[in-house]
């Protein structure tokens, strides 16, 4: 059977969105202002950016919700869903794990310790 892993996303764009810059940014309940991570160690803190750090890194979106509130501010926010595939180490060789994780390491230019981080997250 298929186990899958999720990741939660809520945020509002700077302004009016125009350029697509994170105002407020909440990745599984915590508050981010960016991170940097990826093949590249680059800093995300854009949507487009967010959408190709996480694709790199085998999430898939699967759900996205736009709320606005009645409010004068007209505050408006974003939450998507993402998921992947969950590792199953039990249905994994030992062989597999290892390739599986030889291609990790090799997959960023970040530390151990940040690898092992929520989704390869940091926050600053």
């Amino acid at each position: 059977m298929m186990k899958w892993e999720y990741k939660h996303v809520r945020f509002d764009y700077v302004g009016r969105g125009i350029t697509q810059e994170f105002n407020i940014l909440d990745v599984d309940g915590q508050r981010l202002k960016g991170w940097f991570g990826g093949k590249d160690n680059r800093k995300v803190t854009m949507l487009p950016e967010l959408l190709t750090f996480f694709g790199e890194e085998g999430w898939e979106l699967v759900n996205h919700v736009v709320n606005q509130d009645g409010r004068g501010d007209a505050v408006t926010f974003h939450y998507m869903t993402f998921k992947r595939p969950k590792a199953d180490d039990s249905l994994t060789s030992d062989s597999e794990k290892a390739q599986r994780y030889r291609e990790i390491a090799q997959s960023t230019s970040i530390s151990g310790k940040e690898k092992t981080d929520l989704g390869l997250m940091k926050g600053f």
